[in-house]
């Protein structure tokens, strides 16, 4: 199940931090219902062999995604939940819209209710303010999703919303105010029992600015950068915070771990906490420094780093299907990593997509993508293998795999109907978005 997490067009200001330009905001779980039937029994196995079973698209930029029963619920930087009927995998459809969420981002459904935080740019007489929170949806009816509450954690300022859990009837959202100055940054956690009236019940106050958030037995995990406001930019610290929060009034501290900087999501399924990173250039804009981090928070007295995976193009939110943790690329994409042996994760499968993959759900043998401008992928992630295959091999001492580059062939020109093209008008071919994970694959 999971995590995550993400506005892509959430604010662009010059006075809160590029935390926000690529995205601001970042998941950290999708809760399973299982109040709803579900026909999806076949589960993942064998090794991963990732292919796109169908797409869906939608107004604007899917943003993210949650599954539910037979149902994903997916919303857009248009402000718009949509439901989304998946039993057919080759043919998913809409169903049912809630529109008037403005700037709607991550969405966490559980139960007969889909939690949506948002962070809205208001501009009013030349001043930038914001407004935000998380909106519940009530989604009993498919057909006619109603919202229903509103926790608005900030009005008339420069506050942003970034990283929401639902536990039980409890929401926990990292939150931060940010000038030219600094900012400050909590974490709130809010009684959502009265769907109607959800409200605060402590608030706790954390250096740097947060961003994912994982709660799991009593615990809260919280990956933090921290930003220079007088160079404007990201420094070379982050940090793991975990706070007990058994007693909901008063969250205490208990550990703080250095570790690799711009840190984004995180996902904490076990013992381990997965952590994915990633910097982008200024000037291209393409991403480096990409990784998935495994911290080993088996004892939480002696917190350590087990291992870590160069991730290609932008490691972004997380889900886990046996072994293997999957990564979404903000190059649109998705990546598999053995995760087995936690000194040692390797790459053993990707997927292209044409969007950017801003988050990956995963049900049973299938994953759920929101694909940016592409809309929803619905991707088949195993083919039910039961042998060892060609994607890796696992005595490698050195963990290097050589993974088979994908062509993506485009075919644009004037069309008649269907694949006939006009004659005598120019067809023009483009592999632009042909893509090799080793990163080695040239375009000729």
């Amino acid at each position: 199940m999971i995590n995550r997490k993400l506005t892509v067009i959430i604010i662009i200001l010059a006075i809160i931090s590029s935390l926000c330009i690529t995205s601001g905001c970042y998941k950290s779980l999708i809760i399973e219902d299982k109040s709803e039937e579900n026909n999806d029994t076949t589960e993942f196995s064998g090794v991963p062999d990732s292919c796109l079973t169908s797409k869906l698209k939608v107004p604007g930029q899917a943003i993210d995604v949650d599954i539910s029963g037979n149902y994903a619920y997916l919303t857009n930087d248009l402000g718009v939940l949509y439901v989304i009927d998946i039993r057919n995998k080759e043919n998913p459809s809409i169903v049912g819209k809630c529109k008037g969420i403005d700037s709607a981002n991550i969405v966490i459904v559980k139960d007969n209710y889909a939690y949506i935080s948002y962070t809205e740019l208001i501009v009013d007489d030349n001043e930038n303010y914001t407004a935000c929170g998380f909106y519940i949806v009530d989604i009993k009816e498919k057909e006619d999703p109603k919202l229903v509450g509103n926790y608005n954690a900030g009005e008339n300022n420069i506050k942003s919303v970034y990283g929401l859990f639902i536990e039980d009837d409890y929401a926990y959202i990292n939150t931060a105010v940010e000038d030219d100055n600094g900012g400050i940054s909590k974490l709130e956690v809010v009684d959502v029992s009265i769907k109607e009236k959800p409200k605060s019940v402590s608030e706790y106050e954390v250096d740097g600015l947060p961003s994912g958030i994982w709660v799991k037995d009593d615990l809260t995990y919280i990956n933090i950068n921290f930003y220079d406001y007088e160079k404007k930019e990201y420094t070379e610290d982050s940090k793991l915070l975990i706070l007990d929060v058994k007693d909901k009034e008063n969250p205490k501290f208990l550990n703080l771990y250095k570790i690799p900087s711009n840190s984004w999501s995180i996902y904490v399924p076990g013992n381990y906490a997965y952590i994915s990173s990633s910097k982008q250039d200024k000037e291209t804009e393409k991403y480096n420094e990409s990784i998935l981090q495994i911290v080993d928070i088996s004892e939480l007295s002696d917190i350590k780093i087990s291992g870590s995976c160069e991730i290609p193009d932008g490691a972004w939110e997380m889900d886990s299907a046996g072994n293997f943790i999957y990564i979404s690329s903000l190059s649109g994409g998705i990546y598999a990593v053995d995760v087995a042996d936690s000194s040692k994760p390797v790459i053993v499968d990707s997927l292209k997509t044409s969007g950017s993959s801003y988050d990956i759900t995963i049900k049973g043998n299938y994953g759920y993508i929101a694909d940016g401008f592409e809309g929803l992928a619905v991707v088949k992630l195993s083919d039910q293998a039961v042998e060892e295959e060609k994607l890796y091999n696992g005595s490698d001492q050195d963990g290097d795999v050589n993974l088979p580059p994908e062509a993506i062939i485009e075919v644009m020109g004037d069309k008649l109907s269907g694949d006939y093209f006009q004659i005598k008008n120019p067809v023009y071919f483009s592999a632009e978005k042909a893509f090799d994970p080793d990163g080695v694959f040239m375009l000729t």
